[in-house]
């Protein structure tokens, strides 16, 4: 089965001023949990790209991120307002 590939970067900053202006460039901040390690990786994804994911109940390719190409992504869970 293919997976759905989500395009990320790596973002740097946190908060709600950083988060507006990555919506406003049509990304979503998200939050990457990596396998057997505590350590997490602040992402963003674009818009399009996970509104296609959501409502998929399958195992995401995560790539444009050394940390995360290659290794599988879940969409554990998500918020909407």
């Amino acid at each position: 089965m293919d997976r759905m590939q989500l395009s990320v970067e790596a973002r740097n900053t946190n908060g709600k001023g950083p988060a507006r202006r990555l919506r406003a460039r049509g990304r979503v901040p998200a939050v990457f949990y990596g396998f057997g390690t505590s350590t997490t990786l602040s992402i963003s994804v674009p818009h399009r790209e996970l509104d296609r994911a959501i409502g998929t109940n399958q195992l995401l390719g995560l790539v444009g991120l050394s940390e995360v190409t290659g290794k599988p992504g879940l969409l554990k869970a998500f918020q909407r307002d």
